[in-house]
């Protein structure tokens, strides 16, 4: 095979400021674990208007059966606070999407995402490029979050207990 891809968002500032680093919301990205230690920074901007019933999604993997690579994901605030993590540890087996999903409801924040081999970056292929795709839905659960404020039940007496019911 020819030469390693060029690695173009090997840090946190190329994720900020060069515009192949900055993913777009829902679209498939591909690129390259293509060097031993290569690591991959990416940074999505979220929009106005979540909720707290917003959730973030990030898939990441290999769409290949075979790679040596066990692909860490790491999704940070800008400030370097992890609000997601995930490792696809298959050894000799096929490669598995690392998918996450976790409440996040901060208005057009921006995020940061680190990938790289689990293994002290000791593992590379640049022959199969990973995947990553972001994006923001609302729970379908419409009782989510449940943490909130609690809902007045009313309770009627049924012989000896209090029933309730809410609709």
């Amino acid at each position: 095979p020819g030469p390693a891809p060029a690695d173009e968002c090997g840090t946190k500032e190329d994720a900020l400021v060069v515009a192949k680093c900055q993913l777009t919301l829902g679209t498939d990205f591909q690129e390259y674990i293509g060097l031993p230690g290569d690591i991959d920074w990416f940074s999505v901007k979220l929009p106005g208007g979540l909720t707290a019933r917003s959730l973030l999604h990030v898939n990441a993997g290999y769409g290949t059966p075979s790679t040596p690579v066990s692909l860490s994901l790491v999704v940070m605030d800008e400030a370097g606070k992890a609000v997601a993590v995930g490792v696809d540890k298959h050894g000799q087996a096929s490669p598995k999407p690392i998918d996450l999903i976790v409440r996040y409801g901060v208005s057009n924040a921006r995020l940061l995402l680190l990938l790289r081999d689990d293994q002290n970056g000791q593992h590379y292929d640049y022959r199969s490029p990973y995947r990553v795709k972001v994006e923001v839905v609302d729970d379908p659960d419409t009782n989510e979050p449940n943490d909130t404020a609690p809902t007045v039940l009313p309770l009627t007496a049924q012989g000896s207990r209090l029933a309730g019911t809410q609709k």
